[in-house]
């Protein structure tokens, strides 16, 4: 970090914005091309280190959704219950329970005081519903893995936005035949909620290969492992009126890789529909080995991060080096790190899963 720079770094309240210049094949194929703002993140204050020694100053900024790890979706000295029976839509639940639940009211010197969210409802319905329940003293985080891990559960992802506090929206209402003006102040915003189906698509030009029988390399090397089995699930669900709770059990594989458990839980619920739904997401999910492999450094002449695939893709690999043999294997992007050092050379680490 430049001495300009650093003296202006404030914990908790800085924020950083990171944008990537299209490639010259970008701009040949579509001269129009603008640059794309990929990362907004602010600074939380524990992320924040200074060395006088060495003279440095290490901040790590986080997008909005790390302050869903860290906010309850209910208040509950209120014993405020949010939950509904019903299957409702998950991007219409996600919408409510990461923007409006994360803004909660409280009272301080008689006012009504809501935290600002920065992040806006824009998910989309995919078509998917469920059941859900959200006891008090839930955190928001929580709530969002456990439905994206449900049998048929959404991706989703928070998308940056341009702009802190955005222009007003302005109005026109007509009251009795003169035309008035109406600007609504827009709350301070760095990031878009978007709920998908299964995000991402599928590259079949973003190809991968590492291993000289391979007649060349664009990557500098493979890693390959396993996420681990899981075959029997039982959940226990403890309806909030003190009714009979509900127990789901669920097993698959386990003829093969035997009776491998690990994620069976106890959370509230009041349904059996709902006990299924969080019985079995986890065993369908994990009920085979699979497959992750990191592509190490990519070079040059391979596919580009943001620009031939995005986070959620399905992307192709072949590897023919020592005990790692596959060839044309469908991998899913769920993790790209881009280190960029002061020279301004960028190295790219992908990770994948196999996607089935």
């Amino acid at each position: 970090m430049g001495d300009g720079v650093a003296p202006g770094i404030t914990p908790g309240l800085s924020r950083l914005k990171v944008w990537r210049t299209p490639s010259a094949a970008q701009k040949a194929a579509d001269p129009g091309t603008a640059k794309e703002l990929v990362f907004y993140g602010s600074l939380p204050s524990q992320n924040m280190v200074e060395r006088a020694a060495a003279e440095t100053v290490e901040c790590t900024f986080l997008d909005p959704r790390w302050t869903l790890n860290n906010t309850y979706a209910t208040i509950e000295r209120y014993g405020y219950d949010y939950s509904s029976l019903t299957p409702v839509s998950d991007a219409g639940f996600l919408n409510d329970l990461v923007v409006t639940r994360t803004a909660v009211s409280f009272y301080a010197g008689g006012l009504v005081v809501k935290p600002v969210p920065t992040i806006r409802a824009k998910a989309v319905d995919t078509g998917v519903k469920h059941p859900y329940n959200v006891p008090p003293g839930t955190l928001v985080m929580d709530k969002v893995v456990e439905l994206t891990r449900l049998i048929d559960g959404p991706d989703w992802d928070i998308i940056p936005v341009d702009g802190w506090l955005l222009p007003p929206v302005v109005t026109y209402v007509n009251q009795n035949g003169t035309i008035k003006v109406v600007s609504t102040p827009q709350n301070p915003i760095m990031g878009d909620l978007a709920v998908y189906a299964r995000q991402g698509v599928t590259r079949p030009n973003a190809v991968f290969t590492y291993g000289a029988a391979l007649g060349g390399s664009n990557c500098r090397g493979m890693t390959r492992t396993y996420q681990p089995v899981v075959t029997y699930n039982n959940v226990t669900t403890n309806p909030p009126d003190g009714s009979p709770p509900f127990t789901e059990s669920y097993a698959r594989n386990t003829e093969t890789y035997g009776v491998l458990g690990g994620y069976s839980s106890t959370p509230d619920g009041a349904s059996s529909s709902y006990a299924q739904f969080v019985c079995r997401g986890p065993v369908e999910a994990y009920k085979q080995p699979r497959q992750v492999i990191t592509i190490e450094q990519p070079t040059p002449q391979a596919p580009r991060p943001h620009e031939d695939y995005r986070l959620g893709d399905t992307v192709w690999a072949s590897c023919r080096k020592g005990s790692m043999v596959f060839t044309n294997a469908a991998l899913r992007v769920h993790g790209i790190q881009i280190t960029i050092d002061q020279e301004g050379n960028e190295q790219v680490t992908l990770t994948t899963q196999e996607a089935f």
